[in-house]
Order: C-alpha cells, then sequence, then structure tokens
C-alpha cells in the first residue's frame, strides 16, 4: 500500500507542475520606439557633439533628472521631493569626464513647451535645477544657439 501512495503523491505533484507549465502566458504589449529623439533634437545634438571638446565632456540625451540632482532631506520629505524628480527626464546633459559630474542641462524647447503644462514643468525644472546648483539653458527650436555662448559656460 505505501508503494501505491507513493505513486500517487507523485502523479498528484507531476500533475501540479504540468498545469503550472501550461498556465497562460502574460502578454507584453510593448514595442520597440523608433527613435529616442525626435529629427531636430537629433541634429542639435550632432551640432552639439561637433562642438564640444569630447576629451573634457561628454553629451548624453534624455537622461533622467534623478541622475542629475538628488534629494538632499531624509526621511518622509526625501521620498515627497524624489518622486518630484523620478520621472522627469531632460533633453541633454553635458557631463564633465573623467567622473561624469553633471554640469549644464540643455532643453530643446519645441512647439510643446508653450503649453501650460509644460510651462509649469519648465519652472519646476528650472528651480530644482538652480537649487542643485546645475545651470540650465533652454534652446528654442528652430532659433540660432551660439556654441560659442555654450562653451563660456562650461569654461
Amino acid at each position: 500500500m505505501s508503494n501505491f501512495m507513493l505513486l500517487y503523491v507523485f502523479a498528484v505533484l507531476l500533475l501540479f507542475f504540468v498545469l503550472l507549465s501550461i498556465k497562460k502566458k502574460e502578454k507584453y504589449p510593448f514595442r520597440r520606439r523608433k527613435y529616442l529623439m525626435s529629427i531636430p533634437e537629433r541634429k542639435f545634438y550632432e551640432h552639439l557633439l561637433s562642438e564640444i571638446d569630447a576629451d573634457i565632456y561628454a553629451v548624453f540625451p534624455q537622461v533622467p533628472l534623478s541622475r542629475v540632482i538628488e534629494v538632499s532631506v531624509g526621511g518622509k520629505e526625501f521620498w515627497r521631493h524624489f518622486n518630484r524628480i523620478n520621472k522627469k527626464i531632460v533633453d541633454f546633459v553635458v557631463f564633465k569626464k573623467p567622473y561624469y559630474e553633471p554640469v549644464l542641462v540643455i532643453e530643446y524647447d519645441d512647439e510643446t513647451h508653450t503649453r501650460e503644462d509644460r510651462k509649469k514643468r519648465d519652472i519646476f525644472l528650472d528651480n530644482a535645477l538652480k537649487s542643485a546648483n546645475v545651470p540650465v539653458i533652454h534652446v528654442k527650436y528652430g532659433e540660432k544657439f551660439s556654441l560659442r555662448s555654450l562653451k563660456e559656460l562650461l569654461n
């Protein structure tokens, strides 16, 4: 009888694991994005790269704000402030090598920056960066941007 019981337990366990393995596969409704940046942003980025001294600086696009500045208080206040910066992305960040210290944020303002919600976001972004002593400049889409002034900011 004990062999029969052992065989029965083994069969039940086997059935259990088989049923687990045929469980419906979870669907992931995602697809790869076609581009990281819009065409004007990419052209501006390429222009930045051509003008920056690559031995001293690196420029990265689409950087999370929480990788540029950090919250300087603890406790519940930390999470309240961290949540305000956590999901915001800045267009470009100039980092100083070799430690990749953020030295300048560049916001490339297209037509969406005229919307009220974007204006409020830009005000918050400017104030947060200012409080962390990280300069930010806004370059309006379609305007000529003097990279000479950028070099002055970096030096």
